[in-house]
């Protein structure tokens, strides 16, 4: 079988790089936030966790943390990234499972300071890069994303 989209194939490569949780349950909202941002095409890291995996504390291995950053860092060179979305979500499955020991709120408080600690590594040393966080919540049936501060080199 084969299936042929709607969409066109582009050989460009998008300018945004949207790294973010990989529970489904959000995709169609980051796509809508990048274009609601001005960006009809993104490019895509999802990993549990989001970027709180690039924290080894959050991770819980300085490998795996260091492994993400890498990843971000290749697609922001090759692809000639000039924007990055951080996005971290609520109820993050993958942070109830690595502290546990944490309650909801400290949880959110950790994912908010995992997002702001990875905007520094990758906007450090790439003056032509601007990283923006922000955080996924439910509201009602909808998804709503909270700006984080947006961090330049």
């Amino acid at each position: 079988m084969t299936v042929v989209t709607k969409t066109p194939f582009t050989d460009t490569h998008p300018t945004v790089l949207a790294l973010y949780c990989s529970d489904g349950r959000y995709t169609r909202a980051v796509e809508e936030l990048a274009e609601a941002l001005g960006h009809p095409r993104i490019d895509v890291l999802c990993v549990p966790g989001g970027p709180g995996a690039m924290s080894a504390w959050t991770s819980g291995s300085v490998i795996l943390a260091s492994h993400l950053r890498s990843q971000a860092e290749f697609l922001i060179s090759a692809h000639h990234i000039t924007d990055v979305l951080l996005i971290s979500h609520e109820s993050c499955g993958f942070y109830k499972a690595q502290h546990a020991q944490i309650d909801d709120h400290g949880r959110r408080q950790r994912q908010l300071q995992d997002l702001a600690r990875a905007a520094v590594l990758l906007a450090h040393g790439r003056p032509h890069l601007t990283v923006r966080t922000f955080h996924a919540r439910h509201e009602g049936d909808r998804i709503a994303f909270d700006r984080g501060d947006r961090v330049s080199a």
